[in-house]
Protein backbone atom coordinates (compact mmCIF):
# COMPACT_ATOMS: atom_id res chain seq x y z
CA UNK A 1 0.00 0.00 0.00
CA UNK A 2 0.85 3.63 -0.04
CA UNK A 3 2.18 5.53 2.95
CA UNK A 4 1.97 9.31 3.28
CA UNK A 5 4.47 10.82 5.69
CA UNK A 6 5.54 14.48 6.06
CA UNK A 7 4.80 15.35 2.41
CA UNK A 8 6.35 12.12 1.10
CA UNK A 9 4.71 9.12 -0.55
CA UNK A 10 6.02 5.62 -0.02
CA UNK A 11 5.04 2.66 -2.18
CA UNK A 12 6.35 -0.62 -0.79
CA UNK A 13 8.00 1.19 2.11
CA UNK A 14 6.70 2.57 5.40
CA UNK A 15 9.56 5.09 5.70
CA UNK A 16 9.75 7.12 2.48
CA UNK A 17 12.92 9.25 2.27
CA UNK A 18 12.03 11.14 -0.94
CA UNK A 19 8.92 12.90 -2.25
CA UNK A 20 8.12 9.65 -4.11
CA UNK A 21 9.90 6.56 -2.82
CA UNK A 22 9.20 3.19 -4.48
CA UNK A 23 10.72 0.11 -2.87
CA UNK A 24 10.45 -3.14 -4.82
CA UNK A 25 12.73 -5.92 -6.07
CA UNK A 26 12.22 -4.60 -9.62
CA UNK A 27 10.52 -1.18 -9.39
CA UNK A 28 8.77 -0.13 -12.58
CA UNK A 29 6.85 3.01 -13.46
CA UNK A 30 4.57 2.37 -16.44
CA UNK A 31 3.16 5.15 -18.64
CA UNK A 32 0.40 4.29 -21.11
CA UNK A 33 -1.49 6.74 -23.32
CA UNK A 34 -5.13 6.37 -24.36
CA UNK A 35 -4.03 4.54 -27.53
CA UNK A 36 -2.43 1.80 -25.42
CA UNK A 37 1.12 2.87 -26.33
CA UNK A 38 3.42 2.99 -23.37
CA UNK A 39 6.86 3.29 -21.96
CA UNK A 40 8.35 2.49 -18.63
CA UNK A 41 11.19 3.36 -16.31
CA UNK A 42 12.65 0.73 -14.05
CA UNK A 43 15.62 0.40 -11.72
CA UNK A 44 17.82 -2.68 -11.76
CA UNK A 45 20.95 -3.02 -9.61
CA UNK A 46 21.46 0.74 -9.55
CA UNK A 47 20.91 1.17 -13.30
CA UNK A 48 18.00 3.13 -14.76
CA UNK A 49 16.26 1.67 -17.82
CA UNK A 50 14.04 3.70 -20.17
CA UNK A 51 12.04 1.27 -22.26
CA UNK A 52 9.50 1.94 -25.01
CA UNK A 53 8.74 -1.78 -25.54
CA UNK A 54 8.55 -1.14 -29.26
CA UNK A 55 11.33 -0.95 -31.88
CA UNK A 56 9.30 1.71 -33.71
CA UNK A 57 9.28 4.10 -30.73
CA UNK A 58 12.06 6.47 -29.68
CA UNK A 59 13.36 7.89 -26.42
CA UNK A 60 13.37 11.68 -26.72
CA UNK A 61 15.07 14.13 -24.36
CA UNK A 62 13.84 17.71 -24.53
CA UNK A 63 15.31 20.92 -23.16
CA UNK A 64 13.92 24.36 -22.54
CA UNK A 65 10.29 25.04 -21.81
CA UNK A 66 8.77 23.73 -25.01
CA UNK A 67 7.66 20.26 -26.04
CA UNK A 68 9.42 20.90 -29.36
CA UNK A 69 12.91 21.65 -27.99
CA UNK A 70 14.33 18.19 -28.69
CA UNK A 71 18.02 17.83 -27.83
CA UNK A 72 18.66 14.06 -28.04
CA UNK A 73 16.80 11.17 -29.69
CA UNK A 74 17.57 7.46 -29.32
CA UNK A 75 15.68 5.48 -31.93
CA UNK A 76 14.18 2.07 -31.31
CA UNK A 77 16.88 0.51 -33.50
CA UNK A 78 19.78 2.11 -31.60
CA UNK A 79 20.60 5.28 -33.53
CA UNK A 80 21.45 8.38 -31.47
CA UNK A 81 20.73 11.83 -32.83
CA UNK A 82 21.95 15.09 -31.33
CA UNK A 83 20.54 18.07 -33.19
CA UNK A 84 18.46 15.82 -35.47
CA UNK A 85 15.16 13.99 -35.16
CA UNK A 86 16.18 11.46 -37.83
CA UNK A 87 19.67 10.09 -37.10
CA UNK A 88 21.12 8.36 -40.16
CA UNK A 89 24.00 6.52 -38.43
CA UNK A 90 24.79 5.15 -34.94
CA UNK A 91 25.80 8.63 -33.69
CA UNK A 92 24.53 11.52 -35.81
CA UNK A 93 25.52 14.99 -34.54
CA UNK A 94 24.26 17.99 -36.49
CA UNK A 95 24.26 21.75 -36.17
CA UNK A 96 20.73 22.36 -37.45
CA UNK A 97 20.06 25.06 -34.85
CA UNK A 98 21.17 27.96 -37.01
CA UNK A 99 24.06 28.81 -34.69
CA UNK A 100 27.33 29.92 -36.20
CA UNK A 101 29.46 27.02 -37.38
CA UNK A 102 32.54 29.26 -37.21
CA UNK A 103 32.20 30.04 -33.49
CA UNK A 104 30.44 26.92 -32.15
CA UNK A 105 32.00 23.56 -32.99
CA UNK A 106 29.83 20.61 -33.89
CA UNK A 107 31.75 18.35 -31.50
CA UNK A 108 34.26 19.45 -28.87
CA UNK A 109 36.77 16.99 -27.42
CA UNK A 110 38.64 18.12 -24.32
CA UNK A 111 41.06 16.91 -21.76
CA UNK A 112 41.28 19.37 -18.95
CA UNK A 113 44.87 19.30 -17.79
CA UNK A 114 47.26 22.09 -18.83
CA UNK A 115 50.72 20.98 -20.01
CA UNK A 116 49.76 17.29 -20.19
CA UNK A 117 49.76 15.16 -23.34
CA UNK A 118 46.27 13.62 -23.02
CA UNK A 119 44.19 11.22 -25.09
CA UNK A 120 41.02 12.87 -26.45
CA UNK A 121 39.79 10.28 -28.96
CA UNK A 122 40.12 6.50 -29.28
CA UNK A 123 39.08 4.55 -32.38
CA UNK A 124 38.88 0.80 -31.92
CA UNK A 125 37.17 -2.37 -32.99
CA UNK A 126 33.81 -3.18 -31.42
CA UNK A 127 34.90 -6.73 -30.59
CA UNK A 128 38.06 -5.43 -28.85
CA UNK A 129 37.08 -2.07 -27.35
CA UNK A 130 40.07 -1.64 -25.01
CA UNK A 131 42.82 -3.14 -27.19
CA UNK A 132 44.05 -2.72 -30.76
CA UNK A 133 42.99 0.88 -31.20
CA UNK A 134 44.18 4.15 -32.74
CA UNK A 135 44.12 7.40 -30.77
CA UNK A 136 44.46 11.16 -30.89
CA UNK A 137 46.29 13.15 -28.20
CA UNK A 138 46.24 16.88 -27.51
CA UNK A 139 48.46 19.07 -25.35
CA UNK A 140 47.90 22.75 -24.61
CA UNK A 141 50.79 24.46 -22.88
CA UNK A 142 49.89 28.09 -23.37
CA UNK A 143 52.32 28.91 -26.16
CA UNK A 144 51.50 28.09 -29.77
CA UNK A 145 54.99 26.73 -30.45
CA UNK A 146 54.65 24.01 -27.82
CA UNK A 147 51.00 23.00 -28.34
CA UNK A 148 50.68 19.60 -30.01
CA UNK A 149 48.18 17.32 -31.70
CA UNK A 150 49.49 13.75 -32.01
CA UNK A 151 48.11 10.84 -34.00
CA UNK A 152 48.87 7.27 -32.91
CA UNK A 153 48.08 3.97 -34.63
CA UNK A 154 48.04 0.45 -33.24
CA UNK A 155 51.50 -0.94 -33.88
CA UNK A 156 50.77 -4.68 -33.82
CA UNK A 157 53.58 -5.30 -31.31
CA UNK A 158 51.16 -6.00 -28.45
CA UNK A 159 47.44 -5.67 -27.83
CA UNK A 160 47.76 -2.12 -26.45
CA UNK A 161 50.88 -0.83 -28.20
CA UNK A 162 50.62 2.22 -30.43
CA UNK A 163 53.12 4.22 -32.44
CA UNK A 164 53.05 7.91 -33.11
CA UNK A 165 52.55 8.55 -36.85
CA UNK A 166 52.00 12.30 -37.00
CA UNK A 167 52.47 15.42 -34.83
Amino acid sequence: GEVFMAGKVGIGTTGPTQVLHILDANPIIQFTDTNGLGARINADSGNIHLDTHNANRDVIIRGGNSTTDEVVRVTGDGMVGIGTKAPAVRLDVRNDSGTSATTEPLVALHHSVHDVDGEVLRIGRTDLPTIRYHKLHSEHSGTAASNTLKFYMHSGVSATSTRQVLT
